[in-house]
């Protein structure tokens, strides 16, 4: 398992369950879902800002996370 290290300026953020109410316009949001017959996405997750994680020199991903 890798060790990490950070010093007191590091940002942290909290996953929390959210309602559809949080949802506002002009919010960054990522959408996980599925294609239906007629062409809309259900969506199954929706996640609220952005999270990147990047190791080393690994750039993040390209969905932001």
């Amino acid at each position: 398992m890798p060790r990490f290290t950070f010093d007191p300026t590091v940002q942290i953020s909290r996953q929390a369950s959210g309602a559809t109410s949080d949802l506002k316009d002009n919010l960054t949001v990522t959408i996980i879902g599925t294609r239906q017959a007629e062409g809309s996405i259900k969506a199954t997750a929706i996640q609220i800002g952005g999270t990147t994680i990047s190791i080393g020199n690994q750039p993040p991903p390209a969905n932001g996370g």
